[in-house]
């Protein structure tokens, strides 16, 4: 998977820049896609799009989490926002770190934007919940369902 999303990302990431639309009657569309390590199994990805239901996951601790995050419109996108969480219990505190906002903007209309960002195993049980917040070029956004992933 990780070679067929490379090619994907190289793809995409030279398209043209589409013409600037006057109107755009539809919201954008996007999603998360988290690609993780089943405990004590193979590698899987779960993906959830822009009106579909969050959906929980358990991933391996000594792996990393790779999360591909999208924004499609036929009139153009503009920007897709990594709208994420992450944190664990140690005793009874809740210990989460500072985070960092993430995100791809495109300075013309596209007809689709790709983000990625691994989180690397660290061996602490964290919570994470994925979305991707997406925006079109006259300024329409939509939010995908959650990938919510429980490292064990």
């Amino acid at each position: 998977m990780r070679c067929s999303l490379l090619g994907f990302l190289l793809v995409t990431a030279s398209c043209k820049c589409l013409p600037v639309p006057a109107a755009d009657s539809t919201p954008p569309l996007g999603g998360v896609t988290v690609e993780y390590r089943e405990p004590g199994g193979q590698r899987v990805s779960k993906a959830v799009g822009v009106g579909q239901p969050d959906v929980t996951v358990s991933a391996a601790m000594n792996d990393v989490v790779a999360v591909l995050y999208t924004d499609s419109d036929y009139e153009g996108a503009r920007r897709v926002d990594l709208r994420y969480d992450m944190w664990y219990y140690s005793g009874n505190t809740v210990v989460q770190p500072l985070l960092s906002a993430i995100w791809i903007e495109s300075n013309c209309p596209k007809s689709v934007l790709l983000g990625s960002k691994n989180f690397d195993p660290d061996n602490h049980p964290y919570h994470y919940e994925f979305a991707a917040q997406t925006t079109n070029w006259l300024g329409q956004t939509a939010t995908s369902g959650k990938v919510i992933v429980k490292v064990q």
